[in-house]
């Protein structure tokens, strides 16, 4: 059996060999010569692949599927889950003013953001 070549960037591929040698007892024993050959621990091999391919795994980003009315109407659901928790902060930050401060600046811009986010909600909820 030729000595497995050691995978050289990630990929869904590679990962399923990692899996394979590590069941399949010829391809572990394959493994383990081309470590000894190339003079790499297994451990320090598996250990780098890994870190490689979670890197790659985590470094592609998210994009949100927005192509069905379905999930766009569930985006905006979330959305507007979101805002009435910051709505809902808001209105304890709000609250806990003291009286005296309740015609100062900071309690009159809390108070503009929970009208303006109620009015977002009620719109969002309006059009679904």
């Amino acid at each position: 059996m030729p000595p497995t070549t050691l995978p050289s960037s990630p990929s869904h591929n590679d990962h399923l060999k990692q899996i394979k040698v590590s069941i399949d007892a010829d391809l572990a024993l394959a493994f383990k010569n081309a470590c000894i050959k190339r003079d790499l621990s297994m451990a320090s091999v598996l250990t780098s692949f890994m870190s490689s391919y979670v890197k790659a795994s985590l470094s592609k980003p998210h994009t949100p599927d927005y192509t069905t009315r379905r999930k766009r109407k569930a985006a905006l659901l979330t959305i507007g889950e979101e805002l009435q928790k910051i709505k809902d902060y808001e209105e304890d930050y709000r609250e806990r003013i003291p009286d005296n401060l309740r015609a100062s600046m900071t309690y009159e811009r809390a108070e503009a953001l929970v009208t303006l986010l109620d009015e977002i909600i009620d719109l969002l909820a309006e059009v679904w």
